[in-house]
């Protein structure tokens, strides 16, 4: 089978890291997979093969036309069985531009619950949704599929659920070189978080938890609210135990995991949790947002994470320092986490990927 999974921009994020992790899979199993991107808003995944229609920086609105017809020339000269678009930008253009260009399976994944989408993106992907432009209609979660449970019937009847699944990253490191690599001694308390230094993940909360905890906060992902989160930390007096690393390759991202001795997710809202697998996947215990996503992922008992509301800087700051005072804790949550990581892996995902392609 050949397969084409298309995003709109590189760079490094939750669906890209999946992608390229489904694609992988799909190449062991024998298939024809190419990853497409419409243009590169950071060099990253540098060791990924990979297409890039657009060189640069994001096309102005006058040069989408042109390179929606790139997209549609190069569609129908690869003759893929199958056109698999992720994120409601993605899934508006490319289910497009493979309808006409006369692909007859086009998969749009939903990675964004629709009342974060602006109006004119919602609307237009309601439609595309109803009539058909999107055979099949993928929610990443249960909860991502009831966020759709108002819609018009002809949206919905298409939509199935499909979990996210991980490829967990590994670090050659010792836990003690992962630590050394980082600045970090070996009795420090390391709390690690990963994701856009953006509102929706929310670091200012964990920011403001750790004038509580004795402890280092290390935090993978670049955004728009880096200088604002730096003046926060330096305005707490805790510049020197707050360090933004910036994006990561994935080898130093297992590293940082590897160094660790809880994840911190202080996110506002998700459709899923990458991150919070791809930590559980390294035996980290996890102290999390109460999102029912999170309640639907990790379980419902004490032992899987500790639920914090979202916001709460106090609540995360005892979280913190109840797990940083108690090692038989660390070590039950551990156990639960691996397990966790279990139900999610790359070749779980796969499987349902081509359970629901051979349906349709």
């Amino acid at each position: 089978m050949r397969l084409a999974f298309l995003l709109t921009q590189l760079e490094i994020g939750g669906a890209q890291t999946r992608v390229f992790a489904t694609a992988a899979e799909l190449r062991r199993r024998g298939h024809e997979v190419d990853v497409v991107f419409l243009y590169e808003k950071r060099s990253c995944f540098l060791a990924e093969p990979k297409v890039i229609l657009h060189q640069g920086a994001r096309p102005s609105p006058a040069k989408l036309p042109g390179l929606l017809m790139k997209l549609r020339r190069f569609l129908t000269k690869g003759r893929y069985d199958v056109l698999v678009t992720n994120t409601a930008p993605a899934n508006v253009l490319g289910c497009s531009v493979g309808w006409l260009a006369g692909m007859k399976r086009r998969f749009a994944v939903q990675t964004q619950p629709p009342q974060r989408l602006s109006k004119p993106l919602r609307l237009v992907d309601t439609l595309a949704g109803r009539l058909g432009v999107y055979t099949v209609n993928i929610a990443n979660s249960e909860w991502t599929r009831n966020c759709f449970s108002k819609y018009p019937a002809a949206y919905r009847k298409r939509m199935v659920v499909v979990k996210n699944g991980i490829a967990p990253p590994v670090s050659d490191a010792s836990r003690a070189e992962a630590r050394a690599s980082f600045g970090l001694s070996e009795d420090e308390f390391v709390v690690v978080n990963v994701g856009r230094l953006s509102p929706q993940k929310d670091q200012t909360t964990l920011i403001a938890a750790m004038a509580g905890v004795s402890g280092r906060l290390l935090v993978a992902g670049e955004g728009e609210l880096r200088e604002d989160l730096e003046k926060q930390a330096e305005d707490a007096g805790i510049a020197k135990r707050v360090t933004l690393l910036g994006e990561m390759p994935r080898p130093r991202v297992a590293d940082l995991f590897h160094a660790a001795d809880v994840f911190a997710f202080s996110s506002r809202w998700e459709t899923f949790g990458l991150a919070l697998v791809e930590a559980a996947s390294m035996g980290l215990p996890l102290v999390v947002t109460d999102l029912d996503v999170s309640r639907e992922v990790l379980g419902t008992d004490e032992a899987s994470a500790l639920f914090i509301q979202p916001g709460d800087a106090a609540g995360f700051t005892e979280a913190l320092q109840r797990v940083a005072a108690d090692p038989a804790l660390r070590e039950e949550m551990k156990q639960r986490s691996l397990k966790t990581a279990g139900y999610f892996t790359i070749e779980r995902h796969v499987d349902r990927l081509l359970e629901v392609l051979q349906a349709s």
